[in-house]
């Protein structure tokens, strides 16, 4: 998922931007895998179960959001 949109992100800029955009978008991915497992670390210091019911309702939210962006956007195309 996240190829496509790197993609789109660099088409969007000039020439000379390409490889600006994507070193930005791979230290953010770096930067979020560390922060990432760090936060596990001390989450499943808590409870060893605790990381993987923080994923589920971290996916349920996406999956609301999404679909709640999906209905907006359906809502939008009708009236234009």
């Amino acid at each position: 998922l996240y190829v496509p949109m790197m993609q789109a992100l660099s088409i969007q800029g000039d020439t000379g931007g390409h490889g600006k955009v994507a070193g930005l978008f791979q230290s953010a991915k770096s930067a979020g895998m560390v922060a990432g497992s760090l936060a596990a670390g001390f989450v499943y210091e808590v409870s060893p179960q605790l990381p993987f019911v923080m994923a589920a309702v971290s996916f349920a939210l996406a999956t609301g959001a999404i679909a709640v962006a999906h209905k907006i956007a359906l809502t939008h195309g009708r009236r234009g």
